[in-house]
């Protein structure tokens, strides 16, 4: 169950990595005018400025609560679906050392790795879904900033060169990581339908 514990490892990192990411001359937040604005699992958002300097705030100060309760969601099920997958990893070792042999715990992993793929799946597809529209809802006057259309208010990925310059946008290294740890999670789960099967033909 290699792959199993290689799929918490990256849901665990996804954890502390941007999800979301612009760039580009922006004047938005309650802080000095940010360059880089980057939306983290939790309640924190991270701005850079164009000095290089980071600071962070709550999405509700930065007038994006919906986006917040998103990106909390988020991060309750990244800490689940790791917790899963590492605890089907070990199992899954237990397994072949011969000490689950009991059908209920291989079933158990099994079910396990189901939830983790479901989950993981539900993430990486329902965050570029909503995410704009929940934008919009919580702070439509902030979304007149950008010259778009295309608006980070309107799509996941994209860019613009306006008056106020160059802007780009898209996921960042949390989302790409939870999707390879999808892959990952998918793959382990096919091996060890695999294994059972062989398992009970054998038994």
């Amino acid at each position: 169950m290699l792959m199993s514990a290689l799929a918490g490892v990256l849901f665990g990192l996804s954890t502390v990595l941007p999800w979301w990411t612009i760039s580009g001359n922006l004047g938005y937040g309650t802080v000095p005018p940010y360059n880089t604005i980057m939306f983290l699992p939790g309640e924190l958002l991270k701005g850079m400025d164009v000095r290089g300097l980071s600071s962070s705030e709550t999405y509700g100060a930065a007038s994006l609560y919906q986006v917040g309760v998103l990106y909390e969601f988020v991060l309750v099920l990244l800490v689940v679906v790791a917790l899963l997958a590492v605890l089907a990893a070990v199992l899954g070792l237990f397994n072949s050392l011969g000490r689950l042999r009991k059908r209920y715990w291989k079933g158990v992993v099994g079910s396990y790795m189901v939830i983790v793929v479901i989950a993981s799946v539900t993430m990486v597809t329902s965050v570029p879904a909503i995410q704009q529209g929940l934008w919009e809802n919580s702070s439509a006057g902030s979304c007149a900033l950008f010259d778009g259309p295309p608006s980070p208010c309107a799509s996941f990925w994209g860019s613009f060169n306006g008056a106020s310059g160059a802007v780009s946008w898209g996921a960042g290294p949390g989302w790409y990581l939870t999707v390879a740890g999808c892959v990952s999670a998918l793959a382990a789960g096919v091996s060890w339908i695999s294994i059972s099967r062989e398992a009970r033909l054998h038994a």
